[in-house]
């Protein structure tokens, strides 16, 4: 499981700082399964500092997502959580059966090792890095991008599929691919090696 940005942790925070008080906030807790009284401090500011960091340290941000909008709906936390890949589950959704993961299959992520690991800014680890966040894709990855192209290309490749989707119509591993494909260099093989897998699953990449 990837870390939750810290980005995502500053803007928790400074919500329940803005938005919420002690009581606010103690209500949320007991409605997270937190006894806000083990958290440290006891200011406002201080508790939604604390809240915050305990909710990515325990990977709670997807039962915020739950439970904040039935509890505070005027929270703005699609627009919040959903740019981090935790949107909050659309009205109705208990209702209707639990849509699976969007996620290739070994066989399809093998065709895309050597078209990641040939590509030529994924040779140095410098530029590797600045590739995958070029791409929008770094902050979802939690692989070392030291090693060998293929090595590393294979650990991203599987790390994204994993994630999923994460906005409404957006997945991590599309975003990879839809930045391979906007690269007019791109040898053909390798375009048309990564337009038949496109076509085969919805990763939100218009062609």
């Amino acid at each position: 499981m990837a870390p939750v940005p810290n980005e995502l942790l500053v803007e928790l925070r400074n919500v329940f700082r803005e938005r919420f008080n002690l009581s606010d906030l103690s209500d949320l807790c007991q409605e997270l399964g937190i006894d806000i009284e083990n958290l440290p401090g006891t200011s406002r500011n201080e508790k939604a500092r604390e809240l915050a960091a305990y909710l990515g340290r325990r990977d709670m941000v997807g039962k915020l997502a739950v439970v904040g909008p039935k509890s505070y709906p005027d929270v703005p936390w699609q627009e919040i959580l959903g740019r981090y890949g935790y949107a909050p589950p659309a009205p109705d959704a208990g209702r209707l059966p639990a849509t699976p993961p969007i996620q290739l299959t070994i066989d399809d992520l093998r065709l895309l090792v050597p078209v990641l690991s040939q590509y030529p800014e994924f040779n140095a680890p410098g530029s590797r890095q600045n590739l995958l966040a070029m791409a929008g894709v770094l902050p979802y990855l939690d692989v070392d991008v030291a090693g060998s192209p293929r090595q590393v290309a294979n650990a991203v490749l599987l790390r994204l599929n994993e994630r999923g989707e994460i906005a409404p119509g957006d997945t991590a591993l599309g975003r990879l691919l839809a930045y391979l494909l906007g690269d007019d260099t791109l040898p053909q093989s390798a375009r048309d090696t990564i337009s038949v897998i496109v076509a085969r699953y919805p990763l939100g990449i218009s062609q």
